[in-house]
């Protein structure tokens, strides 16, 4: 039992950070009917700008994060504006292809600045919790606990305020939503 236990805790603990990624991908994909290929290489870029303001500018963690949060923001929405909305009456194809080459840049930019793999530090510090006979690690827990708040915070935003109510009706039928304004 205690292998299966602890199993199955690695595994909830690893699925929830993938269960976090593809909640982004759906309600980007929900909200534009595109598929985001670079969607996970935003979370790598998130990563590449928190490790160059913490090693390299010798920044504090909790502000590098925001600071790579900010500057993840801001080269999404270059992208948006400067590609995207350009393709905005296109096919989707060529929308997706965009997305594909956007992935195929940013990773390129990467791996030209890191070459051989770096850490940031742990967060939330690297001894592990011990729950009686199982072992997590604290970045895991905390991934469980923000997956369940942001999907609480989502759902609480589709339902009970004017842009959820909005972004729903958009991808009910945006022909309907652009004639009721």
């Amino acid at each position: 039992m205690n292998t299966l236990g602890q199993a199955l805790i690695s595994g909830l603990s690893e699925g929830a950070i993938f269960a976090l990624l593809a909640l982004g991908l759906a309600v980007v994909y929900r909200a534009t009917t595109v598929l985001n290929f670079s969607h996970g290489i935003n979370f790598v870029l998130g990563a590449f700008f928190a490790l160059l303001f913490t090693k390299y500018l010798d920044w504090p963690l909790w502000i590098s994060a925001l600071a790579a949060i900010a500057c993840v923001f801001v080269v999404g929405a270059l992208f948006q504006k400067l590609v995207m909305n350009r393709l905005i009456k296109a096919d989707h194809l060529s929308q997706v292809f965009a997305t594909v080459a956007f992935l195929f840049i940013i990773q390129g930019l990467v791996r030209y600045f890191i070459v051989v793999p770096e850490r940031l530090p742990p967060v939330l510090g690297s001894e592990p919790l011990r729950l009686g006979e199982f072992v997590i690690g604290r970045q895991y827990l905390a991934a469980m606990v923000v997956l369940v708040l942001v999907v609480i915070l989502t759902a609480l935003l589709f339902r009970f305020t004017s842009a959820g109510r909005m972004l729903r009706a958009t991808t009910q039928s945006l022909r309907g939503a652009t004639q009721v304004g």
